[in-house]
């Protein structure tokens, strides 16, 4: 691994580095050898478990141009329909890099000072503590704002400092932060932020003085070969008829997405979810899998529609034993 010794200055601390090959950062795909390299903090590890579905190489490496030069770039905002992997693939460059990861999950009620911190009472002295988004502002790592577009306008003037990665005020706290060179910034969200998603009721309409502070990029749902790789390589053992029909199912569920009544995201980690509860218990059929892992969380008129799809494609062996299924 070819290693280069660094020093940057953080908050009058120093704060040592390295640069780490990127192929051997994410070692999951095939990247070419001694060509890039990442900034890391020295003492950072990576964690080799990861249980998750590999993301798209093509957005990692878009992520690795983006982090090299993330102080000068816009934030990256993944946005895209639930399931499609946006924060997992946060939490996966996380990992592989050995940085932390803070995330703060936007509502619709949430105020400043809740993103700021808060005050407690430690031995009669009051002590200002930093909300843990601010923290890893400060120190460094990922920090991401999760369905940004849920933001209220009362926060987002905060945000407007925070994507800049200006010196935030911190008025709650009476005190300011400003940002480490150590610190990517990212978000999610469900949709762009126009307001014209009619299915994510909770989303806002972004001023479009925040849209602009952001580099959008969508993700999508992966195609059906993709999908079946990844049902495969989550459950070897599966018949291919079977994951075929998993994968199947999946694409109707995500094309009755358009329907009015149906509100119900099918990602490829209900496709795992399912496949693996069909594995696990052979005596169970494909429609009693289902349910506890999704149908009995659907509204009725949902329920009616998605078991409809599932006929559509299982046909008569939708309430069969799967040990009898080819």
């Amino acid at each position: 691994m070819a290693n280069t010794q660094a020093h940057t200055k953080l908050n009058s601390i120093q704060l040592k580095v390295v640069k780490k090959d990127v192929a051997d950062i994410f070692y999951d795909y095939d990247l070419p050898r001694g060509k890039k390299f990442l900034t890391v903090p020295a003492t950072s590890k990576t964690i080799d478990v990861w249980t998750g579905i590999l993301p798209p190489e093509s957005l990692v490496k878009t992520w690795i141009t983006h982090c090299d030069n993330h102080q000068k770039l816009k934030p990256m905002c993944l946005y895209g329909e639930t399931g499609t992997g946006k924060t997992l693939f946060f939490e996966y460059v996380s990992a592989r890099m050995g940085i932390p990861l803070k995330r703060v999950n936007m509502r619709e009620d949430m105020l400043s000072a809740e993103l700021e911190g808060s005050k407690e009472l430690v031995n009669g002295q009051t002590i200002s503590k930093l909300s843990e988004i601010v923290k890893v502002y400060e120190q460094g790592g990922i920090a991401l704002i999760d369905e940004i577009d849920k933001a209220p306008a009362g926060v987002q003037h905060f945000l407007h400092a925070f994507l800049d990665r200006r010196e935030l005020s911190l008025t709650s706290l009476n005190m300011s932060v400003k940002a480490s060179p150590m610190a990517v910034i990212v978000a999610t969200a469900n949709t762009n932020g126009t307001g014209e998603n009619q299915r994510y009721h909770s989303s806002q309409t972004y001023d479009r003085s925040l849209a602009r502070r952001m580099k959008m990029l969508e993700t999508f749902y992966p195609q059906p070969e993709q999908e079946m790789s990844i049902i495969k390589k989550a459950c070897p053992d599966i018949p291919n008829g079977i994951a075929l029909r998993v994968v199947k199912t999946a694409s109707l569920l995500r094309e009755a997405l358009v329907e009015p009544d149906f509100n119900a995201p099918f990602g490829p980690g209900d496709s795992i979810a399912w496949t693996l509860e069909m594995a696990y218990d052979v005596s169970q059929s494909p429609i009693d899998a289902l349910k506890g892992i999704y149908l009995n969380s659907l509204k009725s008129v949902e329920r009616e529609i998605a078991i409809k799809l599932v006929k559509e494609v299982w046909k008569e062996t939708t309430t069969k034993p799967v040990c009898n299924i080819n």
